[in-house]
């Protein structure tokens, strides 16, 4: 994932900057988009308007570390699943799967484009497929030496794009292809790929895809 300089300068006013520093990897000026063939066509904005740099590419699960290590012991529960929800002028209450509940003033849903709670709150909608699928990987920088660990690069093709850059202190160099398919895909972030041939007829790419989905 990205962090831009909006997100670091949140990230900083509650005294994450140096684990951003720490596990990010900064991308600089040299971050470019190019044609299918190599040419460039234009540079990524990395600063802010002030001309500060805080762009960093991040691993996901970099990123939680760093939130849930900052919050006092007890804060984060895993482990638990919503089921229901309930509220009345005096509280709000959710149950979930493994038998437990909370009571709170205010809740908040974050769990994503399958989310148990949105239908309380907006009508219920089918995500409807939007052409094309990215399969997405890592790879360890120590593999690839040679890639540089400063900066962005997407490939833009005819309805094919090629992104990386890199995560986790320049460690490793995230990549996505982005095909278009006519087969509608599973939309997830964990589903096995074909790291050999996709049938979108990329080979080679990655262990997991999540098709491109929009809300009717």
């Amino acid at each position: 994932m990205f962090l831009t300089p909006n997100s670091v300068r949140h990230l900083q006013r509650i005294g994450l900057e140096p684990a951003v520093e720490k596990w990010g990897a900064r991308v600089g000026r040299e971050s470019r988009y190019f044609r299918h063939d190599g040419a460039p066509i234009a540079p990524v904005q990395v600063t802010d308007s002030s001309g500060w740099n805080a762009t960093f590419g991040m691993h996901r699960a970099d990123l939680v570390d760093m939130l849930a290590n900052a919050l006092p012991a007890g804060t984060v529960r895993t482990g638990h699943r919503c089921s229901s929800f309930e509220q009345d002028g005096n509280a709000a209450r959710i149950s979930f799967a493994n038998g437990a509940s909370a009571e709170a003033d205010i809740v908040i849903a974050a769990d994503g484009i399958h989310s148990e709670l949105r239908p309380y709150v907006f009508p219920p909608s089918s995500p409807v497929f939007h052409g094309s699928v990215a399969y997405r990987g890592l790879v360890p920088h120590e593999r690839v030496p040679h890639w540089p660990t400063d900066r962005w690069q997407m490939w833009l093709g005819q309805g094919r794009h090629f992104l990386t850059f890199p995560v986790r202190a320049g460690q490793l160099i995230n990549y996505v292809g982005f095909v278009p398919t006519d087969e509608k895909m599973k939309e997830s972030w964990s589903a096995p790929g074909d790291p050999e041939c996709s049938q979108a007829g990329i080979c080679g790419l990655g262990s997991a895809h999540s098709g491109a989905f929009k809300r009717s």
